[in-house]
């Protein structure tokens, strides 16, 4: 189950996430339920009650669900019997399919760098790192992270120093396209280490370099992008690629 706050800018909202809220001009937040606009719309001070709320409705609603877009009219179903009012819907931003990477120059002058994470895992020492850099850092929901307001020089010298301990700064990088599940160990349901078999595909340069591709311990795909996206699933004798 996946919750989302998207402050306008509608990055997180191309996540299709099962409950949210997108932050309107008018100060109001529309409550997104199963990745859309449910018509809803709340106050600042509501908005984590109102979440709260639509997810203890789909918990009482659910048989095997996992996703609230599984569960037949579960948007619709939730907002009847929590006695919300729907008016006109938006539109959601189509999905990010590939993040901001490299240099980036920013309005005031500034540079910020956009940097990329192999399985999106970022190491305490990598972290320990970043911190020291002093500046403004945000997380993505794109597997990688931004780097902000920093002049060129110490840029160049961040680019230097944390590349070659694993931030990727070339969007060419085969990483900046792939994603994987937690696959074995982590989860019991997975029929394969798919993050260790995503590695060294790259490393064997066996990845795609223009198409993006997914790899899957199961066939809930879970974590998978949203948009045109190739998938790796294992069988436990092996991958099917679809």
């Amino acid at each position: 189950t996946l919750f989302a706050l998207d402050d306008g800018r509608g990055d997180l909202c191309g996540l299709e996430p099962d409950f949210g809220v997108y932050a309107q001009a008018d100060g109001s937040f529309a409550v997104l339920l199963a990745g859309r606009d449910s018509g809803v719309r709340v106050d600042r001070e509501h908005v984590v009650s109102t979440l709260l709320d639509c997810a203890d409705a789909f918990v009482r609603l659910r048989h095997k669900e996992w996703r609230l877009a599984e569960l037949d009219g579960g948007a619709a179903r939730i907002v009847d019997v929590l006695g919300l009012q729907a008016g006109p819907v938006l539109a959601m931003p189509a999905p990010v399919e590939v993040p901001p990477i490299g240099w980036l120059d920013q309005d005031d002058g500034h540079v910020a760098l956009g940097a990329g994470l192999a399985n999106g895992v970022l190491g305490a020492r990598l972290a320990e790192f970043l911190a020291a850099v002093d500046r403004p850092l945000i997380v993505t929901p794109w597997r990688s992270l931004i780097v902000g307001d920093l002049d060129e020089e110490p840029a160049e010298q961040v680019v230097r120093v944390l590349a070659p301990m694993g931030l990727i700064f070339d969007a060419a990088s085969p990483w900046i396209r792939v994603s994987a599940c937690t696959g074995s160990p982590g989860c019991e349901k997975s029929l394969a280490d798919v993050r260790a078999d995503l590695a060294a595909a790259v490393d064997a340069r066996m990845t795609p370099r223009d198409e993006r591709q997914h790899w899957s311990g199961c066939e809930r795909r879970c974590g998978r992008p949203k948009g045109e996206v190739t998938d790796v699933i294992a069988t436990g004798i092996g991958y099917q690629v679809s």
